[in-house]
Parts: C-alpha cells; structure tokens; sequence
C-alpha cells in the first residue's frame, strides 16, 4: 500500500478509551520488554463464537518495534501516537465521524459524539 492509499484516520478516542489503551500499552510493553509497542493498531474485527453467535466491532492491538519496517508505510500520527488504520473502505464507512469509547462492560465500541 502506497502512502496515498491510507485511509485517513476518520474517528476520534476518549479519554475513558486512551487511559485504557495506555494501560494496555504499558502490559503490552512489560510482557514483551524485548519487543515493545511501536504503533496502536485500529480496526474493525468480525468475532465467531462457539455457540454460533457472531458480532463484530472496534479492535485495538498494538504492533512491536521489530515489525516497525514492514507497517512504517501504513502510520499515521493523531492523538499523540503513531497509529496503523488498519481496514478497508467497506468498513472504514461505520468510524466516520465517531468516538472509539471504552467501558468495563462494553470493552472497546464505537459510539456518535
């Protein structure tokens, strides 16, 4: 993917939702010490559960220095954090405009602002 065919980051983060990505974040980085974050990953996941159910929604993950080159093409920088967009056009549509929000209950959603 060429630097002209990112999709720019179209949603903004709460506060609720960055605290817990800084928390996830520092476990990601304690746990992989060696190997620490270098760049938040969003995306849209489609989850398949044993009993059949399936959903989908906002994921966050983290990408670790040692893969730095193969996704430096894919970085943009928002929020103070270098962060890979990673989706396509058909699902970049359900982040325009909204607020990745975090709850206990809920995990990591997308919400109107």
């Amino acid at each position: 993917m060429a630097e002209n065919d990112l999709l720019p980051i179209n949603f903004t983060i709460s506060d609720r939702a960055m605290s817990k990505i800084d928390a996830m974040r520092k476990e990601f980085d304690a746990h992989f010490s060696s190997d620490p974050a270098v760049a938040l990953v969003v995306g849209w996941g489609h989850f398949y559960l044993n009993s059949g159910e399936r959903s989908e929604n906002v994921v966050i993950g983290f990408y670790p220095q040692s893969q730095f080159d193969e996704i430096a093409h894919g970085i943009q920088e928002m929020f103070g954090m270098k962060i890979v967009f990673f989706t396509i056009p058909d699902y970049r549509e359900r982040f325009e405009g909204k607020v990745i929000d975090h709850t206990r209950d809920r995990g990591f959603f997308l919400r109107a602002p």
